[in-house]
């Protein structure tokens, strides 16, 4: 009964999670005025706790459906996806958020409605970031079903 709670809450954390950083790249994209650059940097802004929970509850529940099952810390699979889950947090925290935050700062406090050119540079150098995390994101999503060692 604990494993199968675990995995529940696996699975929602993974759609918490993994669906808000899927999510970001799209509502960067949208807007083409500055009001709606101000509002979707700070939307995604706002939504950025859901990868850093999610995260967080993966890992911890994965560990302890470890736990429960030892049998999976002998599975390839297993060990990829933590190592994989580590590094795509690794790129979020480091890389992904604190250029939000700059994004956020430099919209906000643009006077007019010209979106400020620096923005497309930041949105530019955030941009491989977030498909790298994005495609990790979705390897670990493969080997979760297929477990193919």
């Amino acid at each position: 009964m604990l494993f199968k709670t675990l995995l529940s809450i696996h699975i929602l954390s993974a759609i918490i999670g993994i669906g808000a950083t899927f999510m970001f790249p799209l509502i960067l994209a949208m807007p083409k005025t500055l009001k709606g650059v101000q509002s979707a940097v700070q939307i995604v802004n706002k939504g950025a706790n859901y990868p850093k929970i999610g995260s967080v509850l993966l890992l911890l529940t994965g560990l302890g459906m470890g736990l429960i099952k030892t049998s999976l810390f002998q599975q390839g699979w297993f060990i990829t996806a933590i190592i994989l889950l580590l590094t795509a947090v690794l790129i979020y925290v480091l890389r992904i958020l604190p250029r939000l935050k700059e994004a956020q700062h430099l919209v906000d406090d643009v006077e007019g409605d010209v979106i400020p050119e620096p923005y497309y540079v930041i949105k530019a150098n955030i941009k491989p970031f977030m498909i790298t995390a994005s495609t990790i994101d979705i390897v670990i999503i493969l080997l979760m079903i297929w477990k193919p060692f």
